[in-house]
């Protein structure tokens, strides 16, 4: 696969989990939960981590081409304990644990968002 085709694809994938996310029906979920912390929430969205560990799902999504914000959501919705952490995209970018792959990850999103601005 060619660098621009990988580039296409990771575009795809970032506007499909985007649209997913637009489209969720649950209320206790992560559009709910932006929605909850974020009244003022615009569809300029997109995930660009998710990590799936035992308790809970955590979601780095990429808000409006300028902040982080960073949700631990339970997998159960009797659990109580959702954590919302928001951060600066520079200081996000400047994370020593940021692999090359998720540096173009985030890359990719921040063009997609700020097209989605224009």
């Amino acid at each position: 696969m060619s660098r621009r085709d990988a580039e296409k694809a990771l575009e795809a994938q970032l506007e499909t989990s985007r649209v997913r996310l637009l489209a969720e029906p649950d209320r206790t979920g992560l559009l709910a939960t932006l929605k909850n912390e974020f009244p003022d929430l615009s569809d300029n969205l997109y995930i660009v981590t998710t990590i799936p560990e035992e308790a809970v799902d955590v979601y780095e999504v990429l808000m409006d081409a300028e902040t982080i914000v960073r949700a631990e959501i339970p997998r159960h919705p009797a659990e109580p304990g959702v954590v919302v952490e928001t951060m600066p995209l520079d200081e996000y970018r400047k994370s020593a644990s940021m692999t090359k792959s998720a540096r173009r990850t985030i890359d990719t999103a921040i063009r997609l968002a700020w097209a989605r601005r224009a």
